[in-house]
């Protein structure tokens, strides 16, 4: 089993890790309790991001790995983080998702491949580059921001369901893990929140009903990659047939199954039994953490 423990003590102070059930999971939370969304916007810089050469060569034979077991894949445009504003705002901007891999996807690589007590010098070289603190600052990078939704209804008992997606084992990152449903990588032309709707109609292939809300849960970390994801919750009770329509359409591809978890009144506690570290996707650990919060607050 991976030492996710070891992993997560590099960010002690920066953030608040998901433990739960006993257990580490490789991704946090911004421990403020509000979203730092401010209303789903971002301020996105006006120049490019522009990744630091040497992490780029550093990461060059990963990308060509992953490259060659997703030949579908392309180098599409990404919102990649750069820092914080006073004001609480994701500072954004625009990145290549081909350099996220090399630079962010190569972190997951270095430290799933590590063994016991094997230093790990490009996550030692990102966080340099940060000056230590790499969830403030991208940081030589290409920190892609994700944006991740929890769909839930009402089960019986008044208790909720949520809907989770097992990855298909095609997809060129977080393969055969669980998610939620649906994910994405965000733009730059587009706000994280219409980032989200359309991701939801491109994913599941059904349109979100009218009148559909969603509410900002706010920012979570993918501390094996350490890129940021926006985190977003919709409920669909009352809305039968999409949601099985939904399941029925098994993610447009991505997923090779979808099906609704129970998760309770407010407590996560059965999914976080069920679906252990090394299973679930760092970002739905995250949202997952955060919409606990918010139904504990409610």
């Amino acid at each position: 089993m991976p030492d996710y423990e070891s992993l997560l003590a590099r960010y002690d102070g920066q953030c608040q890790v998901v433990h739960r059930r006993g257990r580490h999971f490789p991704a946090a939370v911004v421990t403020e309790p509000t979203s730092r969304l401010q209303g789903g916007q971002w301020h996105v810089q006006a120049a490019p991001v522009q990744p630091d050469a040497d992490l780029i060569g550093a990461g060059a034979a990963h990308l060509a790995a992953v490259r060659a077991a997703a030949p579908s894949m392309f180098d599409g445009a990404v919102a990649a983080f750069t820092g914080w504003r006073p004001d609480g705002r994701l500072v954004v901007g625009a990145g290549s998702y081909f350099d996220m891999i090399a630079t962010c996807d190569a972190l997951r690589a270095e430290f799933q491949g590590a063994g016991p007590g094997t230093a790990l010098v490009f996550r030692e070289a990102v966080e340099r580059l940060a000056s230590g603190r790499p969830l403030e600052v991208g940081g030589g990078r290409v920190a892609a921001v994700g944006v991740s939704m929890a769909v839930t209804i009402l089960g019986e008992g008044g208790g909720r369901q949520v809907l989770l997606g097992r990855r298909s084992n095609t997809v060129a990152l977080d393969a055969g893990q669980v998610h939620l449903v649906p994910s994405g990588m965000t733009e730059l032309h587009q706000n994280p929140i219409e980032t989200a709707r359309r991701e939801f109609t491109e994913e599941l292939g059904v349109a979100l009903p009218d009148g559909a809300q969603l509410v900002e849960l706010g920012v979570g970390w993918d501390l094996l990659r350490l890129r940021p994801e926006i985190c977003l919750w919709l409920d669909l009770t009352g809305a039968d047939e999409l949601v099985s329509a939904v399941i029925d359409s098994c993610g447009g591809g991505e997923f090779g199954y979808l099906w609704l978890a129970d998760v309770g009144r407010t407590s996560l506690d059965t999914l976080w039994a069920a679906l252990p570290p090394e299973v679930m996707a760092p970002a739905a650990a995250a949202a997952l953490a955060l919409l606990e919060r918010t139904l504990d607050e409610q």
